[in-house]
């Protein structure tokens, strides 16, 4: 097989759970396409090893499709690359409030922001996964301006959380299930809108009663699979961001729709406030994501107020208002 250039793909937090998972399907290929070589970069501190046990393992791989393996602090890892995967957050610790949470990830967010600004690419495609992934977005995207419009923040875990539970539910393989999407923030108030599914192309309507049940399971599963393993959800997340990749680098399939959290633009469809980062339906065409405008029923505003209401508080405590 006679493979194209290397694609170039920055990571961060890549000696965390999540990154074990991610790296090693990013490697073996089919992410970007089965003659589409890879390049991983590890975004580390001065000073630091500790994604090295990660490195050797990849090595010791021996994927065709991973044609190089380099290290970098973020000046040097962020230049001259296509792709930059954002795994790494602060995590929430004992005692700790939201607030305090989001403020010291602005901070963060705020130093990768100024370093991609000024030494990224312009075309650089970035995706935010670190919690709280959509507000982490919107601060980067405040610092690093000239790539805000390839900024997103990932919703496809929770997209796949809710394709999961309607295949359960109509006793069918995922692939056949199409038109659900995820609105809002990515955390326990974020909105499955079940007004649309198809199954095999045809509508199916679930009644609101179970829609209420399986919205909680979904908003819940996170800490639902920590209960159950002791560990947060890292192989669901890993698998999450991947599958964005692969819509936003190879194209979303005809007829396919999946949940992104993009940047609103003034007097879009969804009538989200300005600059936020919402979940939101959309296609990818030519490495360029466009919303599609579904229909959305009543039952759901109150939902969604509440989604659209978190996002707002948190872009507050986030820039300390």
């Amino acid at each position: 097989m006679v493979f194209k250039a290397p694609i170039r793909v920055a990571v961060t937090g890549c000696s965390g759970h999540i990154a074990y998972s991610f790296l090693a399907e990013l490697a073996k290929g089919w992410v970007f396409g089965e003659d589409q070589p890879v390049i991983i970069v590890f975004v580390e501190r001065e000073g630091s090893n500790s994604s090295t046990g990660i490195q050797m393992e990849l090595e010791d791989c021996a994927f065709q499709r991973l044609h190089g393996i380099e290290v970098g602090n973020q000046q040097e890892a962020f230049s001259n690359v296509d792709y930059i995967v954002m795994l790494g957050a602060l995590a929430r610790g004992p005692g700790m409030e939201r607030s305090d949470l989001l403020y010291k990830n602005a901070k963060i967010f705020e130093e990768a922001g100024k370093n991609i600004q000024l030494f990224s690419r312009p075309d650089t495609k970035i995706l935010v996964v670190g919690n709280p992934a959509n507000t982490n977005a919107l601060i980067l995207a405040k610092f690093a301006p000239k790539v805000a419009k390839n900024i997103v923040a990932m919703s496809q875990l929770d997209h796949n959380r809710a394709i999961g539970q309607i295949s359960k539910k109509c006793n069918v393989t995922p692939g056949r299930v199409q038109n659900v999407f995820v609105f809002g923030n990515h955390s326990t108030t974020m909105v499955p809108i079940f007004s649309n599914v198809t199954v095999d192309g045809k509508k199916v309507v679930f009644d609101q009663d179970w829609i209420s049940n399986i919205t909680a399971i979904i908003q819940k599963r996170g800490a639902s699979i920590i209960q159950a393993r002791g560990a947060s959800s890292a192989l669901s997340a890993a698998h999450g961001a991947l599958d964005c990749i692969k819509s936003w680098h190879q194209g979303t399939r005809q007829g396919e729709i999946v949940s992104v959290s993009i940047q609103a633009q003034a007097g879009n469809f969804y009538s989200i406030p300005e600059s936020l980062f919402c979940s939101v339906p959309c296609i990818c065409v030519d490495g360029r994501w466009e919303i599609q405008k579904l229909s959305i029923e009543p039952f759901y505003n109150k939902s969604i107020s509440l989604t659209i209401q978190e996002l707002e508080n948190e872009k507050k405590m986030a820039f300390g208002n």
